[in-house]
C-alpha cells in the first residue's frame, strides 16, 4: 500500500554551474514521503552535481529520489534515526558521489541504484552489517 502522505521537503530544479554552487546544508526532514526530490521532465546531465550537506533524513519513505539525470554529491548525512526511512537514496537516473561520512539506515535500502552508474560509498557507515547496498 502507497503512502497517503505526498509531501515532498524539497524539490530540486537546478544543478550547480561553472560559476555557482548548489547547495542544501542543515536541513531535517523528518515524515515526508520524499526528503529532496529531483524534479522530473528535466535533463540535468550537462550540469554540476547538487552539494547536500549536513542534512538529517529520516522518518520519510524516501529519503532522496534522484532522477532526469541528476547529480548530486552527498557529504556528512544523516540517514539514522530511531525512525528511519524506507529507502534513504533511491536512483533512478543519474550520478550519485559520496564525499564520505554518510551514515545509512533505510528499513528496505540503503541505497537503491536502479540507474547505470555506480557509487562508490567506502567511506560511509551503515547502520546493519548485514544489508548490503545496491549500487
Amino acid at each position: 500500500m502507497l503512502p497517503l502522505n505526498l509531501q515532498r521537503a524539497f524539490r530540486v530544479t537546478s544543478h550547480s554551474g561553472p560559476g555557482s554552487s548548489v547547495t542544501y546544508s542543515g536541513n531535517t526532514i523528518k515524515g515526508a514521503n520524499i526528503g529532496f526530490q529531483w524534479i522530473s521532465g528535466s535533463d540535468f546531465s550537462a550540469e554540476l552535481p547538487v552539494n547536500i550537506t549536513g542534512n538529517i533524513l529520516n522518518g520519510n519513505n524516501i529519503g532522496m529520489l534522484v532522477q532526469s539525470n541528476g547529480k548530486a554529491l552527498l557529504t556528512n548525512n544523516d540517514f539514522d534515526d530511531a525512525n528511519d526511512n524506507t529507502k534513504d537514496l533511491q536512483v533512478l537516473t543519474g550520478i550519485v558521489t559520496s564525499g564520505g561520512n554518510n551514515q545509512f539506515a533505510g528499513d528496505t535500502y540503503y541505497i537503491e541504484n536502479l540507474g547505470i552508474n555506480p557509487m562508490l560509498v567506502s567511506s560511509d557507515l551503515f547502520d546493519e552489517t548485514n544489508k548490503l547496498p545496491s549500487c
